[in-house]
This record gives C-alpha cells, sequence and structure tokens, in this order.
C-alpha cells in the first residue's frame, strides 16, 4: 500500500498553523495586560510637573569663587521615570538667571570704557539668561521604615547648558561716591553660548492627596570654560557654579 504523504503534510502543516495562531493569541493578551497595567506603557510609568526655585550662581576659576553670588530665579519643568527598584532617572528644562556679582571690569572693558574722566567703573554684576537641560540619575529608598508618604531622594548626573543672552549692571566710582546699579550693557560677546556641568543634590518627596511635591536642593558644577573675550582683556578662562533650591509639584 502506498502512502500518501501530500494530505499528511497538508494535516500537519494546518495543525502547526492552529497551534501558532493560539500561542500568538496568548501572548499578545499577555503584552495587553501587561500595558493596562503599567498606564498605558511596557513597565514604563511617566510622571511629570513643574518646577521653580531660587539660585545662587558665581564664576570659579579652578574650584574656587572669585566673585560674590548673583541671586537668581529658576522656571521650568520635569519628566522622570523608575528604572528599576530605588533608582530613577529625570530630566529637566529649565530658564535660569546666573552670574557673578562684584566681577572686575576688565574682563569686559576696555580701559578707555573703564575710566571715563573722572568716572572710575570699580566692577559689575554680570546676569546670564541660560535654557539648561539637567538630566539626572534618582535614589529613592523605597523601603525605609516609617517613612510613609515622605522619602528622600538623591541626584547625580549633568547639566547642558544654552546661554541665551548675558548684560551688566555697573558700579562707579566719581571722587569719593560710589554710584551704583547704573545699567550696563550686552556683554554676551564675552561668553561661550553652551556650556556643560556635573550636578549632585539631595531633596525630600511628599505624596500628597492629589498630586506629589518636592523639594530640591541642587549643586551644579561647571565643567568647562565660558569666558569667550575677543578682545582679550583678561585670557584666564573659568566656568559657572550655581546651587539651586526648588520646589517641584506633580501635574
Amino acid at each position: 500500500m502506498k502512502i500518501k504523504f501530500k494530505p499528511i503534510i497538508a494535516v500537519l502543516a494546518f495543525g502547526l498553523a492552529i497551534n501558532f495562531s493560539s500561542r500568538a493569541q496568548e501572548e499578545a493578551a499577555t503584552v495587553e495586560e501587561a500595558a493596562a497595567s503599567s498606564g498605558g506603557g511596557i513597565g514604563i510609568e511617566l510622571t511629570y510637573g513643574v518646577e521653580a526655585g531660587t539660585t545662587w550662581s558665581s564664576f570659579s576659576r579652578g574650584g574656587s569663587s572669585f566673585t560674590d553670588n548673583m541671586v537668581g530665579f529658576a522656571v521650568g519643568g520635569f519628566a522622570k521615570t523608575q528604572l528599576m527598584g530605588p533608582l530613577g532617572v529625570s530630566a529637566e528644562l529649565l530658564y535660569s538667571q546666573q552670574g557673578g556679582a562684584n566681577v572686575a571690569p576688565e574682563y569686559y572693558f576696555t580701559e578707555e570704557q573703564i575710566q571715563f574722566g573722572e568716572y572710575i567703573l570699580e566692577d559689575v554684576d554680570v546676569r546670564l539668561h541660560k535654557l539648561s537641560m539637567p538630566i539626572l540619575l534618582n535614589v529613592t529608598p523605597d523601603d525605609m521604615p516609617g517613612a510613609g508618604d515622605v522619602k528622600p531622594v538623591a541626584y547625580a548626573g549633568v547639566d547642558l547648558g544654552y546661554v541665551i543672552a548675558a548684560n551688566s549692571q555697573s558700579y562707579y566710582r566719581y571722587s569719593d561716591f560710589v554710584i551704583g546699579n547704573v545699567p550696563g550693557s550686552e556683554v554676551i560677546s564675552s561668553f561661550y553660548r553652551f556650556d556643560y556641568a556635573a550636578v549632585l543634590g539631595t531633596g525630600v518627596t511628599f505624596e500628597g492627596e492629589n498630586r506629589g511635591y518636592g523639594i530640591d536642593v541642587k549643586y551644579r558644577f561647571g565643567l568647562n570654560n565660558i569666558n569667550y573675550n575677543v578682545l582679550n582683556y583678561i585670557s584666564n578662562f573659568y566656568n559657572q557654579n550655581s546651587l539651586m533650591v526648588s520646589l517641584k509639584v506633580g501635574l
């Protein structure tokens, strides 16, 4: 008796097709359930909100500030997600005011501009208007006994910045009198537009009834030279350091 292989092969192929189709449907259902349980993404839950705070900044060389602190503010938004366990990652987009106070005028002005008749330019305040994007790793212990809805958080990462504008306020001396806070001029030509920094910080988060809150303290260590003075009045390099205390509100 001859065995007809073609019908047998057809039956086996049909059975395998049914089996493969049923398994594919089961896997698709499993994926859909995982996505639904994670808020629409497979294992990724994204939270976001707004942030505002106060900044204290100065110009630094060799790790030491050579100016007084400039007080400004920062405002923007943030988004974050947990990677695994207590480890998460966040990104912020901020507008901030940074700079330095009581800076030697030789950094930005010629000798003719510094002494005008009996008026002598003694020092200037320089305010930078910046956009920055800190990208940070977050560590939030989730098993602290008695922590409840209040949890500490630690930050470490990098900050990528772009200088939009830079302006100065001048302080002149006339005889024994100091004429302060005289409107100065744009000094953006003295700065590179891009800078980057390392960021370290800490904070505390509160889980409210409808949204989360947080208070952060972050320190920004400038890593690159920002002094771009085309006239080379002073050729020393320096960078920008700043401290920011901010309030976060989840949306």
